[in-house]
């Protein structure tokens, strides 16, 4: 039988992301603030890029060859958090409707 590992509490687990959706050097980072009120979605859109250095880095600024691009991801990125918010209503049942 495998040994069951201890489970950490609360201040030991990391944040991770709920998901993470990639179009090309693009990245949106979607996360889950859980609160009294249920949860509350929230997102990092952030670009990709390998600096002279070669060491691969973030930026928040995106040209305007990239604009259509970030509509598109910004669009995934909003009906994956209207799913998530639907499976938390569905989750809640009838007799636990949202605040």
């Amino acid at each position: 039988m495998p040994e069951q590992m201890p489970t950490p509490d609360d201040s030991q687990v990391p944040d991770l992301p709920v998901t993470i959706l990639r179009d090309h050097r693009l990245k949106c980072t979607i996360w889950d603030h859980e609160g009294h009120d249920g949860s509350r979605y929230t997102f990092e859109l952030t670009r990709l890029f390998k600096s002279e250095s070669g060491d691969y880095c973030e930026s928040h600024e995106f040209t305007a060859d990239e604009l259509p691009r970030v509509g598109l991801l910004l669009q995934r990125a909003y009906a994956e958090i209207h799913e998530l918010c639907e499976r938390n209503r569905e989750s809640r049942g009838p007799n636990n409707p949202e605040p």
